[in-house]
């Protein structure tokens, strides 16, 4: 269950996204849009949707300005709901420095990343739930067997499951949207795995675990 206050990192990042995306539909909406309340296309670049060749050409902050940036509203539902969910879990498990730490590191990398490789144009918000994806990898997997004692094997099969199921929902819903960055999404997962390899601190101490999380970090 969501675990959080109303200064965390999760729940302010939420509100920031929500405002903007009301501001940005009172600018008007697509009006041969076949999503739900799509702002249009300018005002998301004028916002700073990431779009390569002008990030290429100087304009870096679309790199995170992207972020708080959604196509549809049920874009913006399906990625507060993640947040929440899993993003609370994260935050309480690695704090809240370490959070931030996390979603501009993943974030900035992987738009710059999708930028170098690709000519997507879009939104890269769903990168902050494909983050926080992938620090839950991470920390399932260093404490894979711990979590048996701590919650249980059905509950840690249950949670895998779960997490699985929203990776599965954001994908379809970037297959539907063009606006919703697949490059983005998916090395935000790695890099967020990665990244999570070495700041997740594991039950146990010892065990060549320092080491083990050095060579995951350097292979990221």
């Amino acid at each position: 269950c969501p675990s959080f206050t109303f200064l965390s990192t999760t729940v302010i990042l939420s509100l920031i996204q929500i405002v903007i995306y009301i501001i940005t539909i009172c600018f008007g909406l697509q009006l041969n849009a076949t999503e739900l309340f799509a702002p249009r296309v300018k005002t998301l670049d004028n916002f700073g949707i990431l779009i390569p060749f002008k990030c290429l050409k100087g304009e870096i902050w679309r790199w995170l300005t992207a972020v708080f940036l959604h196509s549809n509203l049920i874009h913006l539902v399906f990625n507060l709901l993640t947040q929440i969910i899993i993003g609370s879990y994260i935050e309480a498990m690695i704090g809240q420095v370490k959070t931030v730490l996390l979603l501009l590191y993943t974030c900035i990398t992987s738009s710059v990343f999708s930028s170098c490789i690709s000519n997507e144009t879009g939104t890269t918000s769903t990168e902050v739930t494909f983050a926080l994806v992938g620090v839950y990898f991470a920390y399932t997997v260093i404490n894979y067997w711990e979590l048996d004692i701590q919650m249980g094997q059905t509950n840690k099969i249950c949670n895998l499951l779960f997490v699985m199921f929203m990776i599965t929902i954001n994908i379809i819903n970037a297959y539907k949207n063009a606006l919703i960055m697949s490059y983005g999404n998916v090395s935000a997962l790695l890099f967020a795995f990665f990244f999570g390899m070495v700041i997740v601190t594991p039950f146990r101490k010892g065990d060549g675990l320092l080491l083990r999380n050095g060579i995951w970090f350097w292979i990221g």
